[in-house]
């Protein structure tokens, strides 16, 4: 009997051992638990496994069930090896001296007579050392060994070794002895020991093979790793449980036993009142061993009970994840709930899961009855920031109470000096009182800021929450008030560089670059615009700022007027495009973080000669397009003014676009919020215009007019209070069309505000106007202002069908209110065609023909020119023909003048002769065309013609012909049958000739020509 006790504590002791020894020494385990799904080891078990050599296939994950040998773990999967394919490695901590172990189920399942290895030990993807290896034995087969290094890379197989049975578990151990020399390979040693059964718990002396042979240097080894090597000769198979350490027992010891740990066993003296929890208390878990390898423990608590894992969030009961079948000291925090009812309570808090044995808490406690209370969440508020003369931004607490007397009643809030205290965030106060009734306040919100009032300098105090018969709750609150921000207006006036001038500073880019040019941007409603505006072109790269009151807290909002009239040099609008203006934590010549907020981007719109706004809050990250644009971004029309602002809140860390708010009105809902971004601003101190041009591509070409910096709303949308209007764009590409024909359209829009009568548009002599919504043209349009204002309205512009001569028109559509007026000036030219001149021989004088010609609006000389002085002339007076006309501004302004065009054709070449007479002035050009054909000289025959009369013509019974000599005259139908012949000068009877066409043939001994004659009877 004795005997026997002293042999149980023998083991005991010895278990004892074996289990320090392997948590001392264990390196990893891999128990290949990797999900229900088969795949690549290197896919499902990425975190652990990597490709050592690519190849097909890959080392393979069973799902299907694992390799059993004994007592260890058969709850996961296995891997499967053929071979040849992928070689994979598994890393852990560098062993650099003593032993290193490596134990596995292994089950062959094909092998060849030369043999390959199968797995290994490395330090890196060249140098294998253990390389365990298996071939064809008789009978089955047998495990080989390679120490590695020089000489060491052929396997040593052991004539007297074990026959090894195909389809078979076997147990196996790869040892390597770093020898007394940690780095020389020489004294080192390889083994492998092989199991069918059981394994011992202590390192039999002789192995299966052992390996000496080799030499070179090691530091240390890595890596355990499954190899595929080559078809011919490496062998199939599986492996299972893998475990590496640096003793035996580390890779060889059975799986212990689960265990849950609690301490301490039990925590009372819990305290609370009805309707509140109490305050919490700790015990810790803890477990090893646990099944599965990773898992939960369920904490349930008991019945008025609630527990927790970071002391915040409590709930009846909770997980806890444990991995590698251990789960380390774990903090349970316990509580009594809200809930609980007055009087003791108790229970037990299980610890339950991992295929451990459950193991309780005992916790007890008193819940107490109700007393008055009142309670502020949070206690206190700090941060307040604002500027003297400008009401902070506020922050909330929430006041409740319970049991208050008497039953209806109210809680007195009073803030603190300098403070100011309100239950709608609209309407602010010293003080305040908030109604309860059957002895509850329900949760309300409280909203606390700095008072307008506040002096400079550090504020704080006390908010007292005070009433129904409970204790005064205090919210401590504290902030600053600094000194007061001046708005930002900026008009751009002067023109030249922007840089340098009005406090803006180049932080980067090329200098001078952006210009202040004449004129303004306005828009309807807003203050009219000074000064001038801003261009920025595709070609530039400067980036400006402007500083202002540095700002921490609160809101900053900036407005401008932007118009595009080219959209082809940003990027699509696939694209998240660039930004081209912004606000900046520095200011000045150098920047240094370069964090910007409130980010204004621009790109292409979806449709053509469009183009897109969007916002980004901060930097940070990457930003997709609805990140900045939202999911249905507005398309913006070139050539347009748009009124745009910008928002950042200190508060949200968010940025807003509002675009084409009305201006002097409450602040709209945003056009988009953006929230992306992760870089944080310590303050806000500029104002940033940025260009973003890469070989010509990104923010393209922008104006800008009218920036504002405000904290409110209000400061950067002053309304106009003085009547306006607005006409855009301000003048008109010249039209030009012909006599009695309307001109293509052009447009433009016009709008108004605080008009106190209707806005009449009248248009010039010779032109027409509508509204895009009308059907008819007219020579005015009237429109009806509502509430003093026009909105954007498109008028239709084009030279009228009732210009019935050639003319040049210079003048202006007048938009007109009261004694306010608009011009948009319009200029054009109405083309005209003569009829054309009659068929003329060569040096011979056509008739002359005239036309009109008139003008409006011309400061310089007409000047009239033909493009064939050769056959044609021109004429004031119908009598002096030159080759080039010149009249002053008042012989043709508002005046018809006649002009006189004469053919004479001179040239050497027959045919028709087209002329434009050009009518230039202003650098406008009208153009009266005509043409005449030129006939060649005229013969003898022809002017012996010209002299012969033949009358009357057409002839019913005689005719006489005279002619100027003696001819012999043949008379013939049109076919050519002769139906007569006499001689000149005497008279013919053709009464007895049918109606028709003939013809008169003269002719002699010198000459020979013909007349036509008709005869209708």
């Amino acid at each position: 009997m004795k005997q026997n006790f002293y042999t149980k504590i023998f083991y005991l002791l010895l278990l004892f051992w074996v289990v320090g020894e392997r948590a001392m020494g264990q390196i990893f385990t891999e128990e290949f638990n990797y999900g229900a799904s088969n795949g690549a080891l290197t896919t499902v078990g990425s975190a652990n496994w990597t490709e050592q050599t690519a190849g097909s296939p890959n080392v393979q994950y069973d799902a299907s069930g694992s390799l059993s040998f004994g007592s260890y773990p058969t709850n996961a999967g296995k891997a499967t090896f053929s071979n040849t394919g992928q070689d994979i490695y598994r890393q852990f901590t560098d062993v650099t001296s003593g032993t290193l172990y490596a134990g596995f189920i292994m089950k062959i399942t094909a092998v060849n007579t030369t043999g390959d290895y199968f797995a290994h030990f490395s330090n890196n993807g060249t140098f294998f050392h253990a390389r365990l290896f298996a071939r064809t034995k008789t009978g089955g087969y047998e495990l080989g060994l390679a120490k590695g290094g020089s000489g060491g890379t052929t396997a040593v197989y052991n004539a007297s070794s074990t026959t090894l049975t195909l389809g078979t578990n076997y147990f196996v151990v790869l040892k390597y002895d770093f020898g007394t020399n940690a780095t020389d390979v020489a004294d080192d040693v390889a083994s492998v020991f092989v199991f069918s059964s059981s394994v011992p718990l202590t390192e039999p002396g002789t192995p299966e093979v052992t390996a000496t042979a080799g030499t070179g240097t090691l530091t240390e080894l890595r890596r355990f790793a499954i190899r595929q090597g080559t078809a011919a000769n490496a062998p199939s198979g599986e492996v299972d449980y893998i475990r590496v350490g640096t003793t035996w027992a580390d890779v060889t010891s059975a799986a212990a036993t689960p265990t849950l740990t609690v301490s301490p066993a039990s925590l009372s003296g819990f305290t609370t009142t009805v309707g509140s929890a109490s305050s919490s208390q700790t015990y810790t878990l803890s477990g090893s061993s646990l099944t599965p390898a990773s898992g939960n423990i369920t904490v349930t608590a008991p019945a008025n009970f609630e527990v927790s894992t970071d002391n915040s969030t409590f709930s009846a009961s909770l997980n806890v994840a444990y991995n590698s079948g251990t789960l380390s000291a774990t903090t349970i925090y316990v509580r009594i709930a809200a809930s609980a009812p007055a009087g003791p309570v108790s229970g037990n808090v299980a610890n339950a899961g991992g295929g451990a044995t459950t193991q309780n808490v005992a916790v007890s406690g008193t819940v107490n009855p109700l007393t008055p209370a009142l309670t502020v969440t949070p206690a206190s508020l700090s941060g307040f920031s604002t500027s003297s003369g400008t009401p902070s931004g506020s922050q909330t607490y929430t006041l409740s109470g319970s049991s208050l007397t008497p039953a209806s009643g109210n809680i007195t809030v009073t803030a603190p000096a300098n403070f100011e205290v309100s239950t709608d965030n609209s309407t602010f106060s010293a003080s305040l009182n908030v109604a309860y009734n059957s002895g509850t306040l329900s949760a309300t919100t409280i909203y606390v800021r700095i008072a307008a009032s506040a002096p400079v300098g550090p504020v704080s105090g006390n908010v007292a929450n005070a009433g129904g018969g409970a204790t005064t709750q205090n919210v401590a609150v504290s902030g600053t008030v600094s000194a007061p921000f001046t708005p930002v207006y900026e008009p751009f006036a002067g023109t030249g560089n922007l840089n340098g001038q009005n406090g803006w500073n180049v932080h980067n880019g090329t200098p001078n670059q952006v210009q202040r040019i004449a004129g303004n941007l306005n828009y309807s409603g807003l203050e009219t615009a000074t000064g001038n505006k801003i261009q920025m072109l595709s070609t530039q790269s400067e980036d400006l700022n402007k500083g202002f009151t540095s700002l921490t807290s609160g809101v900053v909002y900036s407005s401008f007027v932007m118009r595009v009239s080219d959209v082809s040099k940003f990027q699509t609008n696939t694209n998240i495009g660039t930004y081209f203006l912004h606000f900046a934590e520095e200011a000045g010549t150098t920047f240094t973080t370069f964090n910007f907020v409130a980010r204004v981007h621009i790109r292409q719109g979806s449709a053509a000669n469009t183009y897109q706004l969007g916002v980004l809050s901060k930097g940070g990250g990457t930003p997709t397009a609805a990140n900045i644009y939202g999911s249905s971004p507005q398309d913006l029309a070139i050539n347009t003014n748009y009124f745009v602002v910008i928002k950042y809140d200190f508060a949200t860390q968010n940025s807003s676009i509002f675009i084409n708010p009305v201006p002097g009105s409450p602040e709209p809902t945003p056009t988009f919020i953006s929230t992306f971004g992760t870089s944080t601003p310590t303050d806000i101190e500029s104002i940033c215009i940025r260009n973003s041009n890469t070989s010509g591509v990104g923010t393209g070409d922008i104006e800008i007019d009218e920036l504002r910096v405000g904290i409110t709303w209000a400061q950067v949308t002053p309304p106009n209070t003085s009547p306006v209007i607005n006409v855009n764009p301000a003048s008109l590409n010249p039209f030009s069309t012909n006599t009695n024909t309307a001109s293509a359209v052009q447009d433009y829009i016009v709008s108004a505000s605080n008009l106190t009568s209707n806005l009449v548009i009248t248009a010039p002599a010779g032109f027409e106007i509508k509204r895009s919504t009308d059907a008819t043209y007219a020579s005015s349009v009237t429109l009806v202002p509502t509430s003093g204002n026009v909105p954007n309205t498109t008028i239709n512009v084009r030279l009228a069908a009732s210009n019935t001569n050639a003319k040049i028109l210079i003048a202006n559509i007048t938009n007109t209110s009261g004694t306010l007026t608009e011009n948009v000036a319009v200029r054009g030219v109405v083309n005209a065609t003569l009829a054309n001149f009659p068929d003329t021989p060569k040096d011979q004088l056509a008739t002359p023909q005239t036309y009109t010609f008139s003008a409006v609006g011309l400061s310089e000389n007409l000047v009239v020119t033909n493009n064939d002085n050769q056959n044609y002339s021109l004429s004031k007076d119908g009598t002096n023909f030159v080759s080039t006309l010149t009249f002053t501004p008042a012989e043709v302004n508002n005046n018809n003048v006649t002009i006189s065009v004469r053919f004479e054709p001179k040239s050497d070449v027959n045919g028709l002769k087209p002329v434009n007479l050009q009518h230039s002035a202003n650098a406008l050009t009208a153009i009266v065309s005509t043409e005449g054909k030129q006939l060649a000289p005229l013969s003898i025959a022809d002017e012996l013609a010209a002299q012969t009369i033949v009358f009357p013509n057409p002839a019913s019974k005689f005719i006489q012909v005279q002619t100027s000599g003696a001819y012999q005259i043949t008379l013939q139908d049109v076919t050519g049958r002769k139906v007569g012949e006499f001689i000149s000068n005497e008279t013919i009877n053709v009464e007895k000739l049918p109606n028709g066409l003939y013809f008169l043939q003269f002719s002699n001994e010198n000459v020979r020509f013909v007349k036509r004659l008709i005869i209708q009877k």
